[in-house]
């Protein structure tokens, strides 16, 4: 009995201290997992500069560091992809208020040129047969051209606007358009 005994209080003892050693070595583990969740969770934040934290288990150390290390290049894509962002705007900008003043610089000689095709229209009667159809075809072409300008302007302020941009009309349509008009 005495014997039962002693096996019975050394297993016991024994299980107490797997137990203890266990839960030692569980917490060894997952205070360096739960560092890597957090650190994972920053950078998914935007916080992508992260420290590496220290543990004693190598392999969560160098899953550490590689964690850190994605997170500075995710960093610095996320800058450089900014960067690229802001100049596409500015370019498109510039582009918008290049292509609006030019088609208001061309759009005041077309206007003078309808002008005086349809001062000559009033002098109808006084032109030749061929001269009145000289006149017609310079008004209807200046007419589409001054249209084709208007669209222009349409689709410069349109991609201005990021919300109208898929409605605008394309520029190679506007230029089908207006090659079809005046052939």
């Amino acid at each position: 009995l005495l014997m039962i005994s002693g096996m019975l209080l050394f297993y016991a003892v024994f299980f107490v201290f797997l137990f203890r050693r266990a839960r030692a070595m569980a917490n060894m583990l997952a205070t360096p997992i739960r560092s890597l969740a957090t650190i994972a969770e920053d950078i998914g934040r935007g916080s992508y500069v992260q420290r590496v934290p220290q543990t004693p288990v190598l392999e969560l150390q160098a899953a550490a560091g590689q964690i850190v290390s994605m997170g500075h290049a995710l960093g610095e894509v996320n800058e450089s992809l900014k960067a690229a962002r802001d100049a596409a705007e500015r370019a498109n900008t510039t582009k918008a208020a290049f292509i609006s003043q030019m088609t208001h610089e061309l759009r005041t000689p077309m206007n003078a040129i309808i002008g005086f095709s349809q001062l000559l229209e009033l002098d109808r009667d006084k032109l030749s047969a061929e001269h009145r159809d000289f006149v017609d075809h310079i008004h209807q072409s200046a007419r589409k051209l001054l249209g084709l300008l208007n669209r222009v302007i349409e689709v410069a302020r349109a991609s201005s606007a990021p919300e109208k941009q898929s409605s605008a009309p394309s520029m190679i349509s506007i230029r089908m358009g207006a090659t079809d008009e005046l052939i």
